[in-house]
């Protein structure tokens, strides 16, 4: 698994960092995901850096790599479209919204990563592959929710809401609040909603875990890792949301 796993990393990590870079106006950011979403769906070594032909070399595992990284990009020009590209800041509008933008780079690395297992590791084992799959999702979405609970004060500051303002709306929590670190024992409630759900997904992700064969020993514990820190992270969170000044929390 190796081969192809390391390459989609290696090929997210850098469109990942032209997404994150302040060096760069969001313009030409977004330009440069295009060119580079281009290079890879094209899969053109001549035209692209020399990492290319290593990845030209694994037809099998190609066109998996091009899906995930055509959907993690996606989710990448989406997060500069909606945050940094326009003025006022922005929040998430929808429930929605957040599901989508949490499979958009982080759900469908779950499902990458199963496709690759299964191809080279448990071709036949004996499983239920929707649930497999279903579960697979939802590790990686519980991954990432625990990342959007977690940086909640310092995205704030940074412009960017990723709960839901339909639900803040309701209880009486504006975009202006957030931005002022305001009304938290109103934004409580939606936080922890999304704090239940972040434990509901790993959940999922540790039935996926459990699911995996015994013979694959390796990969049961590089699931289960993140798991666990996951677990502590979000048992701290919850300790951290009863404070009254977590909006201002220092980063």
């Amino acid at each position: 698994m190796r081969r192809p796993i390391g390459l989609a990393y290696l090929l997210a990590r850098a469109t990942d960092s032209v997404a994150d870079t302040d060096l760069l106006p969001p313009a030409e950011r977004l330009e440069t995901l295009d060119r580079m979403r281009q290079a890879i769906d094209r899969g053109d070594p001549g035209s692209s850096p020399p990492f290319w032909e290593r990845f030209q070399q694994h037809q099998t595992d190609r066109a998996d790599i091009q899906w995930v990284l055509g959907i993690i990009l996606s989710g990448q020009r989406l997060d500069l479209e909606r945050f940094e590209n326009r003025q006022p800041p922005q929040a998430l509008e929808t429930e929605a919204d957040l599901i989508d933008y949490t499979y958009r780079v982080a759900g469908c690395v779950g499902e990458f990563w199963t496709r690759i297992c299964r191809r080279h590791l448990f071709p036949r084992a004996r499983l239920d592959e929707t649930q497999f799959f279903q579960d697979a999702v939802h590790f990686g979405q519980g991954l990432q929710l625990v990342n959007v609970l977690r940086d909640l004060p310092q995205d704030l500051r940074r412009g960017r809401c990723y709960l839901p303002a339909t639900e803040l709306q309701q209880q009486g929590v504006s975009l202006e609040d957030l931005w002022a670190g305001r009304k938290w024992e109103q934004v409580r409630p939606v936080y922890l909603r999304w704090w239940v759900q972040a434990v509901r997904w790993l959940e999922a992700g540790w039935r996926y875990t459990t699911t995996i064969p015994w013979s694959q020993i390796r990969v049961r514990l590089a699931c289960a890792w993140p798991i666990l820190i996951g677990g502590q992270t979000l048992q701290r969170l919850h300790s951290a949301a009863q404070s009254e000044n977590f909006l201002n929390l220092p980063a």
